[in-house]
C-alpha cells in the first residue's frame, strides 16, 4: 500500500502549490469509478526557510466534465484557503441549497455561471462534512479534488465508509448534472 508517486498528473490547485510534491500511502482504483486517495507532502518557501506541508487528497474522476467550481469552508479573504481560492469569486447565481450542518460556500471563476446544486446536492455536502470534517473541494473539468491539511486515516473504516459514498455520489451526480 505504501506506493509513493511524484509528478502527479492532476490540475487542481493543491498540486500547483509549493514544490516537490510526493504522494504516499496511496490507494487508487483504475477501473470505472477511478479515484485516488493519498497523503501529500510538498514544500513551500518563505523568505529563507522551507516548510514541509502534510495534506491528504481524494481525486475523483467524474462521469462528465463540469465547469470550474470551488467549495470552501473558509470563504473570506486572508483566510486559510488562499491561495487555493485565488481567481475564484463569490457568484450570486451560485447559491447553494441549504443543507443541514453544511458550512460550504460556492465560488466560481469570473464569468462562470454554473449551478453547483446539481453536482453538490445536500446529501453530498452532508457526506463531505461527515468524512472526518469539512474538506476544501475543487472541480476542474472531469476531476473533483477533495483536500485537507493533515494525513488521512489509512486503516479507519469510519473514514472509508462515508468517503466511498462521496466518491459514488459525486460520479452519479456529475452524470445527472451533465444531462
Amino acid at each position: 500500500m505504501n506506493i509513493r508517486a511524484t509528478n502527479l498528473p492532476y490540475t487542481g490547485r493543491l498540486f500547483r502549490t509549493g514544490m516537490l510534491h510526493t504522494a504516499c500511502e496511496r490507494i487508487f482504483s483504475n477501473g470505472p469509478g477511478f479515484f485516488d486517495v493519498a497523503n501529500l507532502e510538498f514544500r513551500t518557501w518563505r523568505i529563507k526557510s522551507t516548510k514541509l506541508n502534510h495534506w491528504h487528497y481524494v481525486a475523483i474522476r467524474l462521469s462528465a466534465p463540469q465547469p470550474p467550481i470551488y467549495l470552501t469552508v473558509h470563504p473570506s479573504p486572508g483566510a486559510f484557503a488562499l491561495p487555493f481560492t485565488q481567481g475564484y469569486t463569490p457568484n450570486r447565481r451560485m447559491t447553494l441549497t441549504p443543507a443541514a450542518s453544511s458550512p460550504y460556500v460556492a465560488l466560481s471563476l469570473p464569468g462562470g455561471e454554473a449551478d453547483p446544486n446539481r453536482l453538490f446536492t445536500p446529501e453530498l455536502r452532508g457526506l463531505l462534512v461527515d468524512c472526518d470534517g469539512a474538506y476544501e473541494v475543487e472541480v476542474v473539468g472531469e476531476w473533483m479534488f477533495l483536500f485537507r491539511e493533515g494525513r488521512y486515516p489509512c486503516f479507519a473504516p469510519e473514514w472509508w465508509e462515508p468517503m466511498l459514498r462521496v466518491i459514488d455520489l459525486a460520479e452519479t451526480n456529475s452524470a445527472a448534472a451533465a444531462s
